[in-house]
C-alpha cells in the first residue's frame, strides 16, 4: 500500500481529476455559447401547442416560421432590455418575471 500511494502517476492522476472536477464544477455551462440561439423541437412544439390553444387551429408553415422568428426576436431583445434597467419601475413586467 505505501509503495502505491508513493507512486508519481498516482499523483498525477489525481491531481488532473481534481482539476478536472474544479473546473467542472466552476464552469457548469462552459459548452454553451451565450450568445448562440438553440431551436430545439420541444420548443418548437411547445409553440405550436400555445398558438393552437389560442387560435382553435394548428398554425400553418408560413405561421410556424413566424413564431420561430418572434421567440428569437425575444430572444435577442430581452439581454438588451434588462441592461437598459426596462424591468426596473415597470409593475406589468415584474410580474410577468415573477
Amino acid at each position: 500500500m505505501k509503495h502505491l500511494l508513493s507512486e508519481p502517476l498516482l499523483h498525477l492522476l489525481a491531481i488532473g481529476l481534481i482539476l478536472f472536477g474544479t473546473y467542472g464544477l466552476l464552469n457548469e455551462d462552459f459548452n454553451e455559447d451565450p450568445n448562440q440561439i438553440t431551436i430545439t423541437q420541444s420548443l418548437t412544439d411547445r409553440l405550436i401547442f400555445q398558438w393552437a390553444t389560442q387560435n382553435g387551429r394548428p398554425p400553418s408553415q408560413e405561421e410556424t416560421d413566424g413564431l420561430l422568428a418572434s421567440f428569437i426576436q425575444q430572444e435577442i431583445l430581452y439581454p438588451e432590455a434588462l441592461a437598459l434597467g426596462f424591468e426596473q419601475g415597470d409593475v406589468v413586467i415584474r410580474c410577468r418575471l415573477a
